[in-house]
């Protein structure tokens, strides 16, 4: 809405306000008759009785024009921030009027006759609407929109990335392997304690922040995925509807029983009222367990449901998302948030409609019994509104950083159980048992705090209840003493003033409730909804891949650096059925341009073809299938010799597995387990040694058949004899296909068809070995010099990282 129109609004309600303010005092005779002498009598302050008197209404219109002009005031002398952060003393005043008005109805009532002039309900009714809506129209006119979802900003910033990470492989030392986390374990946990918000290393991240959804839009994603399982809710529903009116029906049974019991004084009356009572309490009962067991299983199966989308979602993301987010954080989604959702919303349903029912069933039912202690019953109504929201928005802040908090100590034990045998052989289990305490620390203070404004929110809503009380016992018994209530009536009245009770409590922690499971469900909506940059789904063709890749100026950084280019419109071709290694310092690009190939990252410009394709449009599958890598540190999964081979191909057979199994060597060492390929490998693969290790993923990535097979340093991390062994192996899967190798031994990079040096995101130099060398000026020729005789060279030369650094 344009400006212009926004404050034509606000000098509209201006106008409103005060004129109907004025026009409501002519009507205080019986009979639509407008009087004008009453409008002056109203404004003589000599004859002013409280009793009588609307001039109240008129002082609330001067108190509504002035606190507008302070508005104004703050707006045009550029303060307009600092007025949104008074806005809660509007909230206030508005409250404050409202009371005013009620209670000055209820006072105008004890005046025979005066509850039959119009002028009463229009000064009451306008007091309410524009004491409430002045707070309403200022938001809108005089501070405009508000960012969507900013009153739910979380209190914490995302941290940066550790200083030391590594720029080629684009990622936190958090998340390296277990043999460089523990060793700088020290180090870590004296940066976690030096800042409390460093502890949260799972923060807002600025995408996150950017995306994230307003909160009823939000509340809409929540109740979508509950609504899978409508058909099971909706038959708890029903009986919940049944339950709903057999509640409200209780209270009149339990008047009934009491009153006529009491006045008829007879037994059998009481016996009969009493069989009726039980019968419905029976019937209550059954219903609600019938209930219970369709509300159970629809939980469970909607709980099932959300735990596996949002693990396909991850799984569905691209290699730079869990650059950014720990393992143990993720799992903390999985499990905890994710469960979180699927046993909260259902429950906060169920309680909206049967305490909803009670509300307005109960209501209009104390109105009718007696509209002014149903008036006075509502008189604090407003209060505790305004501080149920603000209770709600604190609880919501605290719950996310609580489950952040959950999360950062789950990752704890992952890293340091998945990393056991580093963290025993440098003796750090006291200082990681120091760090998992702080963590554990952290989560117990802001538990401490949620525990702390619950309490004293609990202890506010008890003692406006208890006023509550005392004014309806104390009012109640004035009307009855003088004849203007029944006793049955005032009884009744109270039965469902207590029903009513119950049912304002439960909403009162349901929106603190439903505010904690906003809180713990925005990581997991958010990641659900998240699209990623490389989405390995794009690709739809199948062409038959000989092995010829190409990269076409390709440039490139990694996400958590983008302003650190590792690649600088790099080109390079790569033939088919030829070996190609790469050598050059290290950072410089090599272990890149394998993550490129295997798609894990896109670059920011360029292309990569492969046999004249580009990559992303392939088939993901497909792709994959061609395409084999064989790390310097491959995972193997907990599961047997057998299951690590077959992995990710769904009709592999054992004649495939043992014909790869002696091409890599394998069945030399597995012929001689008790289990043979049913041995476990045991976690991360920690029952077998490191070459039986690589020669478990040779054989899983060559069952593919691969027309290209990538070796990123696979023999560097081994000793001569079983280095020898995988070599044989390599040498013997390596014909017939494309093979690139990233190694840093003379032995291995030699007999390459093709060797391509890397140096700052460049190819410098293109060749075989006997091409290179003869390039005295090289950098390849100096390397290879300086590993075939370190002691030749410069004093300059001597001063350069060793040969094995550069490969």
């Amino acid at each position: 809405m344009k400006p212009i129109l926004l404050k034509l609004l606000l000098l509209l309600h201006v106008i409103f306000d005060i004129s109907f303010t004025i026009i409501s005092l002519g009507f205080y005779t019986p009979g639509w008759v407008f009087n004008l002498d009453d409008v002056f009598k109203t404004f003589h302050i000599n004859d002013y009785n409280y009793m009588i008197s609307p001039l109240d209404f008129v002082g609330l219109c001067l108190f509504r024009q002035v606190s507008l002009l302070v508005a104004l005031i703050i707006v045009r002398r550029g303060k307009a921030e600092r007025l949104k952060k008074y806005m809660t003393i509007y909230d206030l005043f508005g409250i404050l009027g409202y009371m005013i008005a009620v209670v000055k109805l209820l006072v105008f009532d004890e005046t025979s006759g005066f509850l039959k002039s119009p002028g009463v309900f229009m000064s009451v009714g306008s007091a309410v609407f524009l004491t409430f809506s002045l707070p309403f129209a200022i938001r809108k006119t005089l501070l405009g929109k508000k960012k969507e979802g900013a009153e739910y900003e979380r209190l914490t910033e995302n941290t940066e990335t550790a200083a030391n990470t590594n720029v080629e492989n684009g990622t936190a030392s958090t998340n390296g392997t277990a043999s460089t986390a523990t060793p700088t374990a020290a180090t870590s946990s004296t940066s976690r304690s030096s800042s409390t918000d460093e502890e949260d290393n799972d923060a807002v991240s600025k995408e996150e922040k950017e995306k994230r959804l307003p909160l009823l839009t939000h509340l809409w994603q929540i109740v979508k995925l509950c609504s899978v399982q409508w058909k099971w809710f909706s038959a708890a529903y029903v009986l919940l509807f049944v339950d709903c009116i057999l509640n409200l029906i209780e209270p009149a049974l339990y008047s009934q029983m009491m009153s006529t019991a009491i006045r008829m004084k007879s037994f059998d009356v009481l016996k009969r009222a009493c069989i009726v009572l039980a019968a419905v309490q029976f019937t209550e009962a059954t219903v609600n367990t019938v209930r219970y067991i369709c509300m159970q299983y629809a939980e469970r199966l909607t709980a099932r449901n959300i735990r596996v989308s949002l693990f396909r979602a991850i799984l569905h993301q691209d290699i730079s998302f869990f650059d950014d987010n720990k393992t143990g954080q993720l799992m903390s989604r999985i499990t905890k948030d994710s469960e979180s959702i699927s046993n909260s919303l259902p429950v906060y349903i169920e309680t909206t409609v049967n305490n909803s029912f009670m509300l307005f069933g109960s209501a209009p039912i104390m109105f009718y019994y007696s509209w002014q202690l149903a008036i006075s019953t509502f008189v604090t109504f407003p209060i505790i509104l305004l501080t149920t929201k603000f209770y709600g928005l604190i609880v919501e802040k605290l719950s996310e950083k609580e489950n952040d908090a959950t999360a950062v100590s789950n990752e704890t034990v992952e890293e340091v159980l998945s990393a056991i045998r580093t963290v025993r052989s440098f003796a750090a289990e006291k200082i990681e048992n120091m760090r998992y305490t702080r963590d554990t620390d952290a989560w117990f203070k802001i538990s401490t705090k949620t525990v702390v404004f619950g309490t004293f929110f609990n202890y506010f809503w008890a003692t406006m209840w208890n006023i509550e009380d005392v004014i309806i016992y104390l009012y109640g018994g004035y009307l009855t003493l003088n004849g203007r209530m029944e006793p049955d009536a005032l009884l009744t009245y109270i039965f469902y003033h207590w029903r009513l009770h119950s049912a304002l409590n439960a909403f009162s922690s349901l929106f603190s409730d439903v505010m904690k499971t906003i809180g713990s469900s925005r990581k997991v909506i958010h990641i659900m909804n998240r699209q990623p940059e490389l989405d390995y789904e794009f690709g739809t063709e199948t062409p038959e891949i000989v092995g010829n890749i190409i990269f076409e100026d390709v440039e490139f950084a990694y996400p958590t650096r983008k302003n650190a280019n590792v690649l600088n419109k790099i080109n390079l071709s790569i033939d088919p059925g030829k070996t190609i290694a790469l050598v050059g310092p290290s950072g410089n690009g090599k272990s890149t341009l394998v993550s490129l190939i295997q798609q894990f990252y896109t670059p920011q410009s360029g292309r990569i073809l492969i046999d004249g394709t580009p990559i992303q449009n392939i088939d993901h599958l497909h792709y994959h299938t061609n395409i084999a890598l064989v790390a310097q540190e491959p995972t193997l999964f907990s599961g047997t010799v057998r299951e690590n081979i077959l992995y990710g191909l769904e009709n592999g057979t054992d004649e495939d597995m043992m014909r790869v199994a002696e091409m890599a060597n394998v069945h030399e060492f597995v012929s001689k387990m008790e289990k043979g390929y049913d041995t476990k490998c045991g976690e991360k693969g920690v029952q077998m040694s490191g070459g039986q290790k690589q020669r478990i993923a040779i054989a899983r990535a060559l069952i593919r058949d691969p027309r290209v097979l990538i070796l990123d340093e696979a023999t560097s991390a081994l000793d001569s004899e079983s280095e020898a062994m995988v070599q044989e192996a390599l040498n013997r899967c390596a014909r017939e296909r494309t093979v690139l190798v990233i190694a840093h031994r003379l032995s291995t990079v030699r007999s390459a068809d093709r060797i391509a040096v890397i140096e700052k995101g460049n190819v410098t130099e293109m060749g075989n070995h006997e091409e290179l060398m003869k390039n005295t000026e090289g950098l390849y020729y100096k390397l290879v010099s300086k590993q075939l005789d370190p002691l030749i060279g410069t004093k300059k030369e001597e001063e350069k990282p060793p040969a094995t650094e550069f490969f």
